[in-house]
């Protein structure tokens, strides 16, 4: 489906092309989905699960292979009302042509989601039908993903983002490469008419970025042309001065905003860090910081570690101040604070408001920051605490 997120469906009868009919039928392993007979494809038809006279559309997700006695016997009959007359479930009829079902990359756990809501919906449990049947089955879909783990995962990993893109994140890492694909596949998510090209126009098999450029340049579609560039143009400010990575290096951090409740766990990473990073006299300074953080501030979660990482930012004028950025001395050493200070530069990026990044931080740490492309703005700094001076770093974003 080239329009999953702008498609109107259908609900007229259409013949079935002879191509996708046979798809259907392959599908079904030439089964009937009601008998469970197998039959000589001229023997099988194509049966709406939803017959149209109960508002279920002409669409490949509400075709299933059925023979020719069974599909008549149906009728135009309530699909939970045939399906018990046979004593078979509705779960375990199929759905055929759904981008999320039967994307195979994705988690079982996500694809079952989906399947679940087209169960209820040929149950009868859930209304939808009618040419917004599509539409309904996206807000359904995204309503009940937040309510899984995955969901609240990537809701708190990617606090900033809105929920019509955050949701497309599996679907985005299933497709990208590396971290350039990665970041325009999730400007052109920011968007219904640029993210229908996600997992149909845009997949596995195509040169993501050739093919976007191409679009944008010759598209006959001056709406989607005009996105298209707008998506460029955010995704080019973006990648300015970054290094790319492999997609399977890029994974969301399970990033969550800090909670007074985390005071304890928080200073237990302080903690850790005493004496090589932090001094216990700089201790009360952090304490006080917890107590009213300032900006944004959030916490690194692990299984079954708990809170392992914290750090937070903050935006003065044109500047965005990094702050507090701590690993539990456990963990370090295995790139967890790369990626911290990553993610936070990515939330300052998509924020907006800052061009330059800046960090006070000690001799000891100075060349992390200056490894991630920092530079020393100003190498002599009084400290939280006298004994330990600090040395301001800037990176232009």
């Amino acid at each position: 489906m080239k329009d999953r997120f702008t498609h109107s469906s259908n609900t007229e009868r259409t013949r079935v092309r002879p191509k996708m009919r046979l798809d259907v039928f392959e599908r079904d392993a030439f089964r009937c989905q009601y008998c469970s007979v197998v039959f000589d494809k001229l023997q099988l038809t194509i049966d709406h699960l939803v017959p149209l006279a109960l508002g279920g559309v002409d669409e490949v997700t509400n075709y299933v292979t059925a023979c020719r006695p069974c599909n008549e016997r149906k009728a135009a009959q309530p699909l939970s009302v045939f399906a018990a007359s046979l004593n078979i479930s509705i779960g375990d009829l199929p759905v055929h042509g759904d981008p999320v079902i039967d994307n195979e990359r994705l988690p079982i756990e996500i694809r079952l989601v989906r399947k679940r809501i087209f169960d209820s919906v040929r149950s009868g449990e859930l209304a939808a039908a009618g040419r917004t049947f599509q539409k309904r089955m996206e807000k359904e879909y995204r309503r009940a993903f937040w309510q899984t783990a995955a969901g609240q995962k990537l809701e708190a990993a990617f606090p900033l983002l809105p929920g019509h893109v955050r949701i497309m994140i599996p679907e985005i890492q299933s497709i990208a490469d590396n971290e350039r694909d990665y970041l325009l596949l999730v400007e052109l998510a920011k968007s219904a008419n640029t993210r229908n090209l996600i997992g149909s126009v845009l997949n596995k098999e195509v040169p993501i970025e050739i093919v976007v450029r191409k679009l944008a340049r010759s598209s006959p579609d001056d709406s989607l042309r005009k996105r298209l560039n707008q998506a460029m143009e955010r995704f080019e400010a973006q990648m300015s001065g970054r290094a790319p990575r492999p997609a399977d290096q890029i994974t969301p951090m399970p990033l969550r905003a800090y909670h007074p409740a985390d005071r304890a766990a928080c200073l237990a990473l302080f903690d850790s860090n005493i004496p090589d990073y932090f001094l216990a006299s700089e201790r009360p300074a952090f304490a006080a910081f917890l107590e009213q953080p300032a900006g944004s501030f959030y916490v690194v979660e692990s299984e079954p570690n708990g809170i392992v990482a914290c750090g937070g930012w903050y935006v003065d004028g044109k500047i965005a101040g990094l702050v507090w950025g701590i690993v539990h001395r456990a963990h370090q050493r295995a790139g967890l604070g790369k990626m911290l200070l990553e993610e936070r530069l990515r939330l300052i990026r998509a924020d907006r408001r800052a061009t330059q990044a800046r960090v006070r931080t000690t001799a000891a740490v100075q060349g992390f920051f200056e490894r991630a492309g920092f530079k020393v703005a100003r190498p002599h700094l009084p400290g939280v605490v006298a004994e330990v001076p600090l040395v301001e770093l800037v990176l232009e974003l």
